[in-house]
């Protein structure tokens, strides 16, 4: 099931946050492995303050996010270049795709979608995220703001969904999926929190989590399960 963050574009809606007392550093057992595959070259700084402001969203909820290096991708390889690429020696839990728009369009990815997360249709946790980053970049240009922060946000609302499993529905806060564009232009990242529910939702599924889960593990996108779109 690919669980869509859809831009609705309408009457503008209030974004409430809910505030909560977080622990004070991420348990060490609580700990997920994550890797940007980067095929928009998006520039070295930005992505750095996107992956720190998402890895601080994590410790909010006592989990520790470590992002292995990032992987930058060519959209295209002529087949020479591809017989000389070697596997990473270690394959993050979680893999956050930074899609071109080029790549968007070849996937039929409707508008206003921001980024989807492949989640298991029979339960469990997801393994990949996606992100548009074109669409993002053009709001947050829009809007006058930092393209780090809106980055960010999305790549915290995909990869909770990939940690919370399917159904997640939320009214308000960091996993609504539909958002305004003038609420997405005036988010703060210092602010993103899951709901509490959320929050002991991803600890559970961490904790409880198969024994195989706990280390690195295999990110293939061709085991991807059937589709479901939420607007």
């Amino acid at each position: 099931m690919r669980v869509m963050l859809i831009l609705l574009l309408g009457t503008m809606l209030m974004w409430v946050t809910h505030v909560r007392a977080a622990p004070a550093c991420a348990d060490p057992k609580l700990a997920v492995t994550a890797q940007i595959h980067d095929y928009a070259h998006v520039q070295s700084v930005q992505l750095s303050r996107s992956r720190e402001l998402v890895a601080r969203v994590y410790e909010k909820i006592g989990v520790r996010l470590d992002w292995l290096p990032t992987l930058q991708q060519p959209i295209r390889r002529a087949q020479s270049d591809m017989d000389d690429i070697r596997p990473p020696e270690r394959i993050a839990q979680l893999a956050v795709i930074i899609e071109t728009d080029e790549m968007a369009k070849r996937g039929s990815v409707p508008d206003g979608v921001l980024g989807y997360a492949v989640v298991p249709a029979d339960g469990g946790m997801g393994r990949i995220a996606y992100v548009l980053y074109e669409r993002v970049n053009q709001i947050a240009r829009e809007g006058g703001r930092n393209e780090s922060d809106l980055l960010a946000f999305v790549m915290a609302h995909e990869t909770g969904h990939l940690l919370l499993g399917r159904g997640v529905r939320a009214p308000v806060g960091l996993m609504k999926c539909h958002w305004e564009r003038r609420e997405m232009q005036r988010l703060e990242a210092q602010t993103l929190e899951f709901s509490e529910p959320h929050a002991v939702r991803i600890r559970n599924a961490l904790q409880n989590r198969p024994a195989a889960d706990a280390g690195v593990a295999c990110a293939a996108a061709s085991s991807a399960p059937p589709e479901e779109h939420l607007r």
